[in-house]
């Protein structure tokens, strides 16, 4: 059967297009066609079937369906709409978007982009710019993930393990440590 995708925001960029018909055996569900179409959930804040907003997964989809995809989107405070990430759910962003490009460059190379994205950071911070501070944590967040993913480290697993139960530095939770020490 044949499904209409409609792609908005980043997800347009990500599919290459914004409006496409897609093939699903009889009965497929939407949880197959975002897995056919390569996209992860956390990528997705809101599905449209046929202009209705859907949330379950697992419904069947017809013949000649309508499924709009929306990406979360920034307000004009900066604050996405959607429901807050994972860092599992972040760094699987940035792979499916910049994953091939991101090997190509190395570890190297996506660190000195982070580093920049740090120098602008630094920038909009002495400046006093919030929209900038706002937009810059973004993107060092984002290589971040990057240096991660092309480490092989998974983010939410070795911040857990280090920063979880306690400071590192004086064992206790919330950190005791004089103001001067670096925990």
């Amino acid at each position: 059967m044949q499904v209409r995708v409609k792609a908005m925001g980043i997800l347009r960029q990500r599919l290459g297009k914004s409006d496409q018909v897609v093939e699903l055996p009889e009965g497929g569900t939407l949880e197959q066609l975002l897995q056919q179409l390569q996209l992860p959930q956390g990528m997705i804040q809101v599905i449209m079937v046929n202009g209705e907003r859907e949330s379950d997964l697992h419904r069947r989809l017809q013949q000649n369906d309508e499924v709009t995809l929306l990406a979360p989107v920034a307000g004009g405070n900066g604050i996405a709409t959607g429901p807050a990430l994972t860092l599992k759910e972040l760094q699987a962003i940035i792979r499916s978007l910049y994953g091939t490009k991101d090997a190509e460059r190395g570890l190297q190379g996506c660190f000195l982009w982070f580093l920049e994205e740090v120098g602008e950071l630094a920038a909009a911070i002495r400046l006093g710019q919030r929209k900038e501070i706002a937009v810059e944590l973004a993107d060092v967040l984002a290589w971040l993930a990057t240096l991660a993913n092309v480490a092989g480290v998974d983010l939410a697993e070795v911040f857990t393990r280090k920063y979880g139960p306690h400071c590192p530095g004086c064992g206790q939770r919330p950190c005791a440590c004089p103001p001067q020490a670096k925990p």
